[in-house]
């Protein structure tokens, strides 16, 4: 469907609801804007992808080529530091700590979420917009911008 209109007492050629401008012109301005929206999302991602990548390439690395220049690929690729890791006896009980604090924090949150989530999903109670736009910005905001303004006012 289209929306352009002819009005031929002014003389204008391409009258549309949106603007004066052909739609080949429109068309071509679209485009660009496409390809701009493209790069900028290109460079978002690869400065996004950068420290990932940093930090495989300095694990693929000695740690004399780590401390010695900066090289943006590994020039000895050695596997030895996941071998270090994955067979020295003094790392099994970090993995056992933090397999077991993940799978306790897993289920604190199931337990403690599911029904919270129900209740505001079925239920009206008096606060609960309010109650819920409260748990929606504590989310957003990271737990340490919290222990800033209580360690001050406990503090005095």
């Amino acid at each position: 469907m289209s929306y352009q209109l002819e009005n031929t007492q002014r003389g204008e050629k391409y009258n549309s609801i949106f603007s004066n401008i052909s739609p080949a012109k429109r068309r071509n301005r679209t485009a660009r804007a496409h390809w701009r929206s493209r790069i900028l999302l290109g460079l978002y991602l690869a400065l996004m992808i950068l420290p990932i990548y940093w930090l495989i390439n300095m694990s693929l690395q000695t740690n004399s080529e780590i401390l010695g220049s900066m090289t943006l690929w590994p020039q000895n690729l050695t596997f030895d530091n996941y071998i270090g890791i994955f067979t020295n006896s003094s790392w099994y009980m970090g993995y056992v700590n933090s397999m077991l604090y993940v799978a306790m924090n897993m289920l604190i949150t199931i337990c403690v979420a599911l029904p919270a989530a129900y209740a505001f999903s079925r239920y009206t109670f008096i606060g609960d917009k309010h109650l819920f736009f409260w748990l929606l910005t504590n989310l957003m905001a990271p737990p340490r911008s919290f222990f800033c303004p209580t360690f001050s006012s406990t503090t005095r």
